[in-house]
């Protein structure tokens, strides 16, 4: 039986399908603005500027862990800073591991920036590469099990992105030519 506008059952469904309605654009709406690009997602050394690649890098990885039903995670000015000086040290000392000769462990890096300051309960992770773009990096990172887990923690909530125009003199293979050196910290923090 067909429902005709002005009939009994219509006026009754009338309120369920305009709310039906609205559901569903609301919904639809969702992944559509998700599925926003990332500006500079894909620049590379000589299209970008340190800071355009930083927020680049930042926004891949929100919409990583989106689609992995994960929160995003907010930039930090003293993770950034930490993750800036790691950058800064591997590259002026031409080391590439987590702690360079005479450099602090993450974990005192970070406490130097007064990140957990007030918290009884803090974590932290860092996560450095090179990559040509940011997408390419982040793509990189979710190859390997220890980066992944790191970007995908669901604990984790505030995030610092340092980006260098540089490398080491000897890169891990894959990191010759125009690639930017990466180092993001993870962080979260209770009480």
């Amino acid at each position: 039986m067909a429902l005709r506008q002005g009939s009994t059952r219509w006026r009754a469904l009338a309120p369920i399908t305009a709310t039906v309605a609205v559901a569903a654009v609301c919904l639809l709406g969702a992944p559509a603005a998700e599925a926003a690009p990332c500006a500079n997602a894909e620049a590379t050394i000589d299209q970008a500027s340190g800071k355009q690649l930083r927020k680049a890098i930042s926004c891949v990885i929100d919409k990583k862990r989106v689609a992995r039903d994960r929160d995003r995670l907010d930039d930090n000015g003293k993770l950034e800073k930490a993750a800036k000086r790691h950058n800064e040290t591997m590259l002026d000392q031409d080391c590439w591991a987590h702690k360079c000769n005479g450099e602090p462990g993450l974990s005192k890096r970070v406490r130097q920036t007064d990140y957990p300051k007030g918290s009884k309960e803090w974590r932290v992770a860092e996560n450095f590469g090179c990559a040509l773009t940011p997408r390419g990096m982040v793509n990189a990172w979710l190859e390997g099990d220890f980066q992944r887990r790191n970007m995908m923690n669901p604990k984790y909530e505030d995030v610092g992105v340092a980006a260098a125009k540089r490398l080491v003199s000897n890169p891990p293979s894959g990191c010759e030519g125009d690639r930017v050196t990466y180092t993001v910290v993870f962080a979260w923090r209770k009480g």
